[in-house]
C-alpha cells in the first residue's frame, strides 16, 4: 500500500517535524483550525487521460454539428435535493440545454458516461447505474479501459437494457442523438 504525504494546513500549528503527516488512507484529511475535510483522491492518471480522449472527441462532434453540450468532471449534477453525482463525462441536449446554471446541471442529462477504474469498479459501476436509472439518465455509456470495450444502455421503467458492446474500432451511436457518436479508434 502507498503512503500519502499530506500537508497540515498552514493555519494549524505545526513544528517543522509534524508539518507533513504520514497516511495510508485514499482520502487525505487536512485539519484547519480543529476543522478536519475530507479531500477525494484524485483518478488515476491513465483513467483522465482516457476521459480527455473521450470528451475531446464527443466536444468536437457536438460543436460541429451544433447538438448541445459536453462536459466532464468535475462537474457536479443536482439530480434531487441533495443527491449530487458527478459522471466522468456527459451530454445535454440543445433542447434541454435550460437545465445548465452557473455551476451545477440541475437535473438529468441526456446521456452520461463512466469510465470504470480501480479494485471496487464493479461495485461502483452497478452503484452509479442504480442512481442513474432512478433519476431516469435516458441513456447510459460505460467504458472499461482494462477490458478494452464500451457498451451502451438505454432507460427503461425496468431499469438500463444494454444495446449493445464496442471494442477495437468500433462506433458507439447514440439512440436519442444518433449524430452523437463515438470512434474508438485510438481511444484504448
Amino acid at each position: 500500500m502507498m503512503t500519502t504525504l499530506t500537508r497540515v494546513s498552514k493555519y494549524a500549528p505545526a513544528s517543522n517535524s509534524t508539518r507533513f503527516s504520514n497516511t495510508t488512507d485514499p482520502r487525505r484529511r487536512i485539519g484547519a483550525k480543529r476543522r478536519l475535510r475530507t479531500i477525494s483522491p484524485a483518478r488515476p492518471l491513465r483513467q483522465q487521460a482516457l476521459t480527455l480522449k473521450i470528451a475531446v472527441r464527443l466536444y468536437r462532434r457536438t460543436e460541429k454539428l451544433r447538438l448541445g453540450r459536453v462536459f466532464y468532471a468535475p462537474c457536479n449534477i443536482l439530480m434531487d435535493k441533495g443527491v449530487v453525482v458527478q459522471p466522468d463525462i456527459f451530454f445535454v441536449s440543445d433542447a434541454r440545454c435550460g437545465i445548465i446554471g452557473e455551476t451545477m446541471l440541475y437535473g438529468a442529462p441526456d446521456l452520461a458516461i463512466e469510465i470504470l477504474s480501480g479494485p471496487d469498479r464493479s461495485l461502483e459501476y452497478l452503484s452509479r447505474k442504480r442512481l442513474y436509472s432512478r433519476f431516469g439518465v435516458p441513456e447510459l455509456w460505460t467504458v472499461d479501459p482494462k477490458r478494452r470495450i464500451a457498451e451502451t444502455f438505454l432507460w427503461s421503467e425496468l431499469g438500463y437494457i444494454s444495446t449493445g458492446v464496442y471494442g477495437g474500432t468500433g462506433k458507439i451511436r447514440s439512440v436519442f442523438s444518433p449524430e452523437l457518436r463515438l470512434s474508438l479508434s485510438g481511444i484504448f
